[in-house]
């Protein structure tokens, strides 16, 4: 197993974008680093959160279609967020 911390702010995602043209989730699933041996903690700022406005949505499937697990996985498109302890099925 291994971890790392991801989309924990605005500022992080901004970043990743401007250095390598997509979310930082987008930029882990291109290195292959997502899969089930994988901890992604965090991942407060997804491409969904309402405070990043990015038009593509694809982070938190991103994640639960690679089978790593998660911490603190907060969604911010709905009013009650959900939280997602793991990925896994």
């Amino acid at each position: 197993m291994a971890s790392i911390h991801a989309a924990q702010s605005v500022v992080e995602f901004r970043e990743i974008i401007r250095r390598h043209g997509t979310t930082p989730i987008g930029w882990l699933e291109s290195l292959g680093v997502l899969d089930a041996r994988m901890i992604v903690s965090h991942a407060i700022f997804l491409d969904q959160h309402s405070w990043i406005r990015w038009p593509d949505h694809e982070d938190l499937g991103r994640l639960v279609s690679s089978g790593c697990s998660g911490g603190k996985w907060v969604s911010n498109t709905a009013k009650a967020s959900p939280i997602r302890p793991s990925c896994r099925p």
